[in-house]
């Protein structure tokens, strides 16, 4: 008699199911892509990047002793942010590839994080669904914009660059054992994928014709809307009431180019960048060869591996970084970064500000 699976290997089956989900969605709505049927294949596309969310709401730590967040793989929502925020928020590599529009200097692969956060997801993928509907039917919602061969455009790469990301060595929220092995072919075979497909499609597009893209008014509603969402989900996990908008500090943003000047004008390796009670950032960058000679910290601490080859030990354990490594150190915990063979440019998050912890 065949027993019956365990938690752990029901969810692990769960996540495998959907990563596959994910990629058979981007093989067929490539297929609806050249055959003109743009508005089903920006569908497909948009299933594909929650799929890839569900499949990474499955890994969470959390998710084989309770079911809180696998509530979340029934929202449409939850499973879009969960897809473009990890994969895409900090993904410098998959911002140079797609570009920045100069009038509202948002990278344009950002649009599809800031759609999923800014509540914007579903009316999209509506619109998507309902376009072969009469747009006057008592039961449905009049589609909120025409969807474009731009729109099918942007939904696909962004879900070959979350798929891609996903896969990358390191990219989980799963311990990985010291001994395993990092295989990157996967992740190279999508974005060989992704790379043919931009090459097609070079000058057949232009993702600017968007306007949540090259509309400065909209472009700035989406940032403030998701700030708010972030603003009250914080205060939520504090306990703390929400603020309102009046009361609200000033927005910061910042550039990575000029973080980079600003810092070797200091000719240190370490430059912060923002300090409140709660949070403080900076970039950390060491050479090929470079000693690193930072001690324990009394806060939580984030490491974001934007460029660079190094390995990091945390406590006795050593583990090799990239490009897109994300590494968290507990406080107090000896840590540093050794082996560099490639400059390392590392974005360093402290919680709460560095210094400030007892």
């Amino acid at each position: 008699m065949r027993s019956l699976p365990t938690k752990q290997e029901a969810i692990r089956a769960a996540e495998h199911a959907a990563f596959d989900t994910a990629r058979s969605h981007i093989t067929a709505a490539k297929t609806l892509y050249d055959h003109g049927m743009h508005p089903q294949a920006c569908f497909l596309a948009m299933t594909a990047i929650e799929e890839t969310g569900k499949a990474l709401l499955y890994q969470c730590p959390d998710a084989e002793e309770n079911m809180e967040p696998l509530s979340a793989v029934r929202d449409h929502d939850m499973k879009a942010i969960f897809g473009a925020v990890a994969p895409l928020i900090l993904n410098e590599e998959a911002k140079r590839r797609h570009g920045r529009n100069l009038v509202t200097g948002l990278d344009r692969i950002e649009a599809v994080r800031l759609l999923a956060e800014g509540g914007e997801w579903m009316p999209l993928r509506n619109a998507c669904l309902y376009v072969d509907c009469k747009p006057d039917a008592k039961a449905l919602q009049t589609p909120v914009e025409t969807i474009t061969r731009e729109h099918a455009y942007l939904m696909l790469v962004a879900a070959l660059e979350v798929y891609a990301h996903a896969h990358a060595p390191g990219f989980t929220y799963r311990d990985i054992p010291m001994d395993a092995e990092l295989d990157d072919t996967k992740q190279r075979s999508v974005l060989a994928e992704l790379q043919e497909f931009q090459e097609r499609e070079r000058g057949k597009v232009d993702l600017d014709r968007l306007n949540f893209i090259s509309s400065a008014e909209r472009v700035q509603q989406l940032r403030q809307t998701v700030r708010d969402a972030r603003e009250r989900a914080h205060q939520t996990a504090l306990g703390q009431p929400a603020t309102s908008p009046e009361s609200r500090p000033a927005m910061g943003t910042f550039d990575l180019s000029d973080l980079d000047q600003q810092r070797g004008q200091t000719g240190k390796p370490y430059l912060e960048f923002l300090r409140v009670p709660a949070l403080s950032l900076g970039l950390y960058v060491l050479p090929a060869g470079g000693v690193d000679a930072q001690q324990p910290h009394n806060e939580d601490e984030v490491y974001y591996v934007l460029s660079g080859r190094a390995t990091i030990r945390v406590g006795e354990e050593d583990r090799a970084v990239q490009a897109g490594s994300v590494v968290f150190v507990p406080p107090g915990v000896p840590h540093r970064f050794h082996s560099i063979t490639e400059e390392l440019r590392v974005l360093v998050f402290f919680a709460p500000a560095e210094g400030t912890a007892k």
